[in-house]
């Protein structure tokens, strides 16, 4: 009767214990689950943080805007509101901007960086900024 006993015993044993379900309540179960939410929820937090970041505007900067073409667009605003460009002759927007990436006797363009967009400064007959 013992051997019985003892069988009953270990059956009980492999029933419950045979590692293939973690027990109720186990704190293995939901893990990996909550982990990666974390980690999605960290990574699209900095990929928002970094376009907002690259993608505000700055203020204007005369040596920036002549020498790192990459800052041009987020400094346009801030161009416009503190040099009125109508009215500049090709002296004045030169020493301000530097050379025009794309000059043509009627319109220059100052390039964003990577992009064919710029700032388009369009010229009239007297040698001075008409419109961008």
């Amino acid at each position: 009767m013992e051997r019985s006993g003892a069988t009953d015993s270990t059956k009980q044993q492999s029933d419950s214990g045979n590692g293939n379900e973690p027990e109720k309540g186990s704190p293995k179960k939901g893990f990996p689950i909550l982990a990666a939410g974390i980690v999605a929820a960290v990574i699209g937090g900095l990929a928002f943080f970094a376009s907002t970041l690259f993608s505000a505007p700055i203020g204007f900067d005369s040596e920036k805007w002549k020498n790192e073409p990459c800052c041009r667009q987020r400094m346009v605003k801030s161009l416009e509101a503190t040099h009125p460009l109508i009215g500049m002759t090709k002296d004045q927007v030169r020493a301000l901007l530097g050379k025009a990436d794309k000059e043509t006797d009627a319109a220059w363009q100052y390039t964003y960086s990577g992009q064919d967009a710029g700032l388009d400064l369009n010229w009239d007959a007297s040698g001075k900024v008409a419109a961008h």
